[in-house]
């Protein structure tokens, strides 16, 4: 069983940046779970290739994100953190 466990979590995309699980949120992608340890809360991603490409648009400011989906991914993830 752990060896399944590792196989699908190598084929999904794990943060715990609220910022970047909003814009991954926002681009369409699903929260696959959430993860809560030691405080922190961390969001499963599926689809870790693709959500890769994202992450790296992301950190080299090459990103376009619709303002509204990423203020309102944004408050549901912050939701999702806090309830």
């Amino acid at each position: 069983m752990k060896y399944m466990t590792n196989r699908i979590m190598n084929q999904n995309y794990k943060t715990k940046c609220q910022f970047l699980a909003s814009t991954l949120y926002a681009q369409g992608f699903l929260i696959e779970s959430i993860e809560r340890i030691n405080g922190e809360c961390f969001f499963i991603f599926e689809n870790k290739k693709n959500a890769e490409k994202i992450v790296r648009k992301y950190y080299s400011s090459d990103l376009k994100v619709d303002p509204r989906k990423l203020f309102n991914s944004f408050k549901d993830i912050k939701s999702m953190i806090f309830n």
